[in-house]
């Protein structure tokens, strides 16, 4: 008799995300841990003032369907706050916004307002 066990690790995300930060970004920042369930099975949280935060909760946990050969050993859930702060400026008569995001403090400037500096020396 020969028995064979995988472990795998399946992650889903969701990020809301009102700013104009490109996710790929934002995930790879921390922020701050708000909620957090962790147990066999995990229930879609509740939260009475968001519910965007509400039905993604809800979506990423039905869209885990358990084949029948599959134990699921741990679920874990959690809510993560990641900080960010747009600015906007101008400068030469050009007005544009960049953020400030996570607590890592990284920038994200989409449209730099000068691409090249060139400097000479004698």
């Amino acid at each position: 008799m020969k028995l064979t066990v995988k472990w795998k690790r399946h992650k889903l995300d969701h990020i809301s995300n009102a700013s104009k930060l490109p996710t790929d970004l934002i995930r790879k920042v921390s922020g701050k841990e708000l909620f957090k369930e962790q147990g066999e099975t995990v229930q879609p949280i509740n939260f009475p003032i968001n519910s965007a935060l509400n039905e993604a909760s809800t979506r990423l946990i039905t869209s885990l369907s358990t084949p029948v050969n599959v134990r699921v050993f741990m679920q874990r859930h959690s809510v993560v706050a990641i900080p960010y702060s747009r600015a906007t400026y101008i400068w030469r008569r050009k007005k544009g916004q960049f953020y400030v995001y996570g607590y890592q403090q990284e920038v994200y400037f989409q449209e730099y307002p000068q691409q090249c500096c060139c400097c000479t020396t004698c």
